[in-house]
């Protein structure tokens, strides 16, 4: 029998909700935000370029992490970055005007934000906002960061 076994529902919860804690201090480059599935960010860099991997669901729990990270970058001045969304699935209009108030804050320092790797659901929302004309729009990470 374990630990969780012998606790009522809520006790488990709050139990995992510590371990997950612990576990995310010793994460460097990642954060966690939202609820039940919510959204992971990895930081990697190619060349001078930082690249945010976004993984899960860019909505309105997960959008005040997104222009933190932002804001952290803007003030050790990293204004070149790419936003690779290969791992969205799915995307509301908080997690559109995150995206579009982190842009606002890197051109007015000189930067620009260019989008990688869109699933088919994600472009198509982006095309209807007609986002695709303000943010540039590329297969890969890699094409993003070299288009700078």
């Amino acid at each position: 029998m374990s630990d969780f076994d012998k606790k009522t529902p809520c006790e488990v919860t709050l139990k995992l909700k510590e371990r997950e804690r612990r576990d995310l201090t010793n994460i460097q480059y990642s954060t966690v935000a939202g609820g039940g599935r919510g959204m992971e960010i990895r930081e990697e860099k190619i060349n001078d370029v930082e690249v945010l991997k976004f993984e899960g669901r860019l909505d309105a729990s997960s959008a005040k992490d997104i222009k933190e990270k932002v804001a952290l970058l803007t003030k050790e001045n990293r204004v070149k970055l790419v936003i690779d969304m290969g791992g969205i699935d799915f995307i509301d209009s908080s997690g559109l005007g995150s995206l579009v108030s982190s842009l606002r804050s890197v051109n007015k320092l000189g930067g620009d934000i260019k989008i990688s790797a869109l699933q088919d659901q994600v472009r198509a929302i982006f095309e209807l906002t007609r986002l695709h004309r303000i943010f540039g729009i590329y297969d890969d990470s890699n094409d993003a960061a070299m288009s700078f």
